[in-house]
C-alpha cells in the first residue's frame, strides 16, 4: 500500500469523522492541536505525534496558526467516512 506525507493546516474544528480501515499519524509542527474522541479529548504540542486509530471517530481541532504533517495511506480521504463540502478526493490530498 502506498502512503503519503502531507503538510496541512486545520483551523479550529475540522469535522467529526472516522477512517474505517486506515490509521492516521500526525506530527504537530506548529502550535497545538487536539482531537476529541467519543470519551476523551487528547492534546498535542509542537514536536509531538498524534495517532488516530482505524475505526475511531474523531474531531480534530487546531489553533489559528497550527500546522501538522499527516502520514496516511494514499487512498485515505481527508474526511474518512463522511462526504461533505470539505471532502477532497484522496488522489489530491
Amino acid at each position: 500500500m502506498t502512503h503519503t506525507v502531507k503538510l496541512g493546516k486545520i483551523t479550529w474544528e475540522f469535522v467529526w469523522h472516522q477512517h474505517e480501515n486506515e490509521d492516521e499519524l500526525f506530527l504537530v509542527v506548529r502550535e497545538n492541536c487536539s482531537s476529541n474522541y467519543a470519551t476523551v479529548i487528547c492534546g498535542w504540542t509542537k514536536g509531538e505525534f498524534c495517532h488516530h486509530p482505524e475505526g475511531c471517530g474523531t474531531l480534530p481541532c487546531c489553533g489559528e496558526r497550527s500546522s501538522c504533517f499527516a502520514a496516511r495511506a494514499k487512498v485515505t480521504r481527508n474526511t474518512g467516512d463522511l462526504q461533505n463540502e470539505r471532502t477532497v478526493d484522496a488522489q489530491w490530498i
